[in-house]
């Protein structure tokens, strides 16, 4: 059993130059390859690092349908982190749930997505539950996180270790939590090296984020 950074190096060492996400954007569609991939998250799990994540500990994601998203799951995994996954149509009752229980060590954030008040809930949120988490926005702080050197403890996240953790979105029921430690690739359906898959889901969610996981590390 493999990690998925070890995994998604392995895809980089076959696949190299060709395109692991495409992403719409209004500049035109991002394009990165898989050797790419495997670089951003080595640099993103090092700017982890630096920050004094350490394994066990929670990272949240309230980010939408983004590269960076994957790159974060990647360079968490690296480390032994714990992937909290928010839904940008959360407010500040389900963030407050959510940052309440995980007690997340960093939160990644879109803040002028929609024009949402993001940087506000937050602020509240972390006040009333005496929370202090590194808040990295993008895109500025995101890129910081990609400055410098890869982490030295990449082989500090196990195989074996919790990877994802995902909340129900609380309308038809109590809001509950599921757990996942592994890429879900036994439940993938077979796929070719040129296959792609489109995935609108939000990332938040887990087919979405088992499918991205597995596929770019395939």
């Amino acid at each position: 059993m493999k990690t998925l950074l070890e995994l998604l190096t392995e895809s980089a060492l076959r696949f190299g130059d060709r395109a692991a996400l495409l992403a719409p954007d209004e500049r035109g569609d991002r394009v990165i390859s898989y050797r790419e991939l495997a670089r951003q998250a080595r640099l993103a799990a090092g700017g982890l690092s630096r920050l004094g994540l350490r394994r066990g500990d929670a990272i949240a994601l309230w980010l939408t349908n983004i590269p960076e998203w994957v790159v974060l799951e990647f360079a968490a995994a690296a480390l032994g982190l714990l992937v909290i996954g928010v839904n940008t149509r959360y407010r500040s009752a389900e963030l407050s749930g959510i940052l309440g229980t995980a007690r997340p060590r960093c939160l990644v954030v879109q803040p002028d997505f929609l024009g949402i008040d993001f940087r506000g809930m937050i602020a509240g949120c972390c006040g009333g539950l005496d929370l202090a988490p590194h808040v990295i926005e993008l895109p500025r702080g995101y890129r910081g996180l990609l400055t410098g050197h890869g982490s030295r403890r990449l082989s500090e996240g196990m195989p074996h270790d919790l990877v994802n953790v995902f909340t129900t979105s609380g309308t038809t029921a109590r809001r509950s939590w599921r757990r996942t430690a592994k890429p879900a690739s036994s439940h993938m359906p077979i796929m070719s090296p040129e296959g792609s898959i489109w995935l609108p889901a939000p990332p938040c969610s887990a087919c979405c984020r088992s499918m991205v996981s597995s596929a770019s590390a395939a």
